[in-house]
């Protein structure tokens, strides 16, 4: 089963189509940390990408300038192959250290926003807020609202990356946390709702990492979808610190959201040919026949571009 899985998702991501660039060229400059939906309604792609360059050589980053995660921004497609912005916010709008990755939803005829960022200040940490609108493009910054979880306090200290996903009728919400009590150091764990609005902690989704070669430091679920009785979904991982920010991709798979293994214990899946290797926060999107995989990949210089490639 495990050798089907990674049969049916393999592929050279080199070959993926570049859909969106960054602001520069080398190293340090980013867009990715992607999140699509689909609106069956209104026949619609939205896409969350977030925008980094690189940090300061000297001095700290600070919410005014352009390094680091300066900019979020969500598209608008209908093709889902070219996008056009319809909404930015700058992490100085809410005086955020760097914007982090989000997921967007669309529950009861509102918009939903999970957003991670970087605080500032002393005891800085990662946080996820929620904003709700009528449309995408009129999510307001000083609409935060926060989330309905029962969250373990030890692991509420530093959250980001959230997903959401649907099945069986119940909203599901992945979370990547840091922990300071066992390795891996960074894990992904998942809360469940019936409304989308209240959530409660169901504990850690990944089974099998510290058996795996290359994702001993942190594990990241980046994306999960239903393949018939089996849940299938990706992730990014890192075997030491310094991997941190330029982390390769694998598969995981379960028949239980909460019991997922890592299908390929000896080596990542995917990857760069180029820089670092990056190959990252794959999201994976069904739509009609095709599962289509957003995902970030290192380029000859160094740079970060989103590509996007799709499965019949």
């Amino acid at each position: 089963m495990v050798e089907n899985v990674i049969k049916k998702f393999e592929f050279n991501p080199a070959n993926g189509k570049t859909i969106l660039e960054p602001e520069g060229k080398g190293f340090g400059h980013w867009i990715g940390a992607a999140h699509a939906f689909y609106d069956e309604e209104l026949k619609k792609f939205f896409l969350y990408i977030r925008v980094r360059n690189p940090r300061p050589v000297k001095g700290r980053v600070s919410p005014n300038d352009t390094h680091r995660g300066y900019k979020c921004q969500i598209l608008e497609s209908s093709n889902g192959d070219d996008y056009n912005i319809i909404w930015e916010m700058k992490k100085s709008q809410i005086n955020a250290k760097s914007m982090e990755g989000a997921a967007l939803t669309k529950i009861d005829g509102k918009y939903h926003l999970y957003l991670s960022f970087e605080t500032r200040g002393i005891g800085a940490k990662w946080k996820i807020k929620r904003m709700i609108a009528d449309y995408p493009s009129k999510f307001d910054p000083k609409g935060f609202k926060n989330i309905q979880w029962d969250l373990p306090a030890v692991i509420g200290f530093s959250i980001k990356d959230p997903n959401i996903f649907y099945f069986e009728g119940k909203y599901y919400l992945s979370i990547d946390f840091f922990r300071f009590w066992k390795k891996p150091w960074g894990s992904t764990g998942l809360l469940v709702s019936d409304d989308g609005y209240s959530y409660k902690w169901l504990g850690d989704i990944v089974e099998n990492p510290k058996k795996c070669l290359w994702t001993t430091f942190m594990v990241r679920i980046t994306s999960i979808i239903k393949e018939k009785d089996r849940y299938v979904g990706f992730l990014d991982a890192a075997k030491k610190g310094v991997e941190i920010c330029e982390e390769k991709s694998g598969l995981v798979a379960g028949e239980s959201l909460t019991k997922m293994n890592i299908v390929s214990c000896k080596n990542p899946l995917y990857y760069s040919e180029y820089g670092k290797g990056s190959c990252r926060y794959f999201f994976a999107l069904k739509h009609e026949k095709e599962i289509w995989l957003f995902y970030e990949y290192t380029e000859k210089q160094g740079e970060h571009v989103l590509k996007l490639y799709k499965i019949k």
